[in-house]
């Protein structure tokens, strides 16, 4: 006596728009449960990039593509980041987008879950306590000024953090501070 087969709800491939059809493995029919959970037709339709609606993948790289070339809090040039300012990853306007390096931006969201609130606002500019050398030698920024431009980081293979400069800790002769 065979088993009743159930009703095929009409169901189609969210890529492609193909009907779906429960399949036969090694001659036994597709789990119910299991045909009713799948979204795709095949192996290739499941691994397209556009699966039916936008991914949080394609919102960060429409998000990159808005980065500007320098961390707009401290200056850095590299290891940049896109930075949500109300956390919001599908609001992509140039209001929302704030481009940070990730030391920047790993400390703006660790002082956030600290104080315990959501971030909010921009992260503000960094200004710098101490004079700072310009990458020739000759200029240099006061203590009260903000840099108008990005600043360059020192001629060094290490990258180095105003953060970790104003801490006495870090500032020893072997660190590759100016």
């Amino acid at each position: 006596m065979s088993r009743r087969r159930n009703d095929e709800p009409v169901k189609r491939c969210l890529y492609c728009g193909a009907r779906l059809q429960r399949r036969r493995y090694r001659g036994t029919l597709e789990d119910f449960q299991a045909f009713l959970r799948r979204q795709f037709c095949s192996l290739s339709c499941s691994n397209s990039r556009t699966k039916g609606s936008v991914s949080r993948k394609m919102f960060c790289a429409q998000a990159r593509k808005q980065r500007k070339p320098f961390c707009e809090a401290c200056g850095g040039r590299k290891h940049l980041h896109v930075h949500h300012v109300n956390e919001d990853w599908t609001d992509n306007s140039p209001l929302n987008l704030q481009t940070l390096c990730v030391f920047c931006h790993q400390f703006w969201h660790a002082t956030h879950r600290r104080v315990g609130v959501k971030c909010s606002v921009r992260m503000p500019q960094i200004v710098f306590p101490f004079p700072r050398e310009s990458k020739d030698g000759s200029a240099s920024l006061e203590a009260t000024e903000t840099p108008s431009a990005p600043l360059s980081q020192p001629n060094s293979s290490w990258p180095v953090h105003p953060w970790l400069v104003s801490n006495p800790v870090w500032a020893t002769e072997s660190s590759p501070v100016d």
